[in-house]
């Protein structure tokens, strides 16, 4: 399964089954899935070279957390406490933290300074 297509799945979840995304803390059981799958993805990816290759993996996690409602978006409840589950910003943050930062930073060591287009894309 692909790292998009894992995305899509769990958006199904969420707008089939809010009370129960909720309830079983999806969302970080997502975390716990994405990140091994996202770390294969972009093992691959050249994003000096071609940054959208990357990004466009990552799109159906930035739906699923638009997807969440404002409570989980933010991580805060209506009562102003914080919700059981990661909120959607934390939900990426860990994400990129995990998978694209890693790759990122490989790109820049492998990076010859003396070819400067690839830096300023």
């Amino acid at each position: 399964v692909s790292l998009g297509e894992m995305g899509v799945a769990i958006r199904k979840l969420l707008e089939e089954k809010p009370q129960e995304f909720q309830a079983l803390r999806a969302l970080d059981v997502a975390l716990a899935l994405a990140v091994p799958a996202a770390c294969r993805s972009f093992a691959v990816w050249r994003p000096l070279e071609k940054p959208e290759d990357g990004l466009k993996e990552l799109a159906s996690w930035v739906k699923l957390c638009g997807a969440l409602p404002d409570r989980a978006r933010n991580g805060r409840n209506g009562a102003g406490g914080v919700t059981g589950s990661k909120s959607g910003e934390a939900f990426l943050r860990e994400l990129c933290d995990a998978a694209v930062l890693p790759r990122l930073r490989a790109a820049l060591v492998e990076w010859s300074a003396r070819d400067p287009e690839l830096g300023l894309r």
